[in-house]
């Protein structure tokens, strides 16, 4: 069985935009009882070339599934997990 949590306020913030490119960084929250393991699903108006500090599971279209590292995937309570990634603007 497969436990689903909604998380309610995941950071997304744009680091170097090259106007071809562009980092982006994501901070999922713990929430007052922390995680043990995360997955974010999104629509993006971008495309991922690149990604650091989690793995892409799925991609369909402009639909992205993405979960936690090995090593990030424990988040303590009122803490955070970060990962960022380089993009191009997209089709989405």
């Amino acid at each position: 069985m497969r436990r689903r949590t909604t998380m309610a306020a995941v950071n997304y913030t744009v680091g170097d935009n090259w106007g071809s490119g562009f980092i982006g960084n994501m901070t999922v929250p713990g929430g007052s009882a922390g995680l043990h393991g995360w997955t974010l699903e999104f629509d993006a108006s971008f495309d991922i070339t690149n990604i650091w500090g989690a793995e892409i599971v799925s991609r369909v279209g402009n639909h992205y599934i993405i979960r936690n590292a090995a090593w990030n995937a424990d988040v303590p309570a009122n803490g955070q997990a970060s990962f960022g990634f380089q993009a191009t603007p997209g089709t989405g």
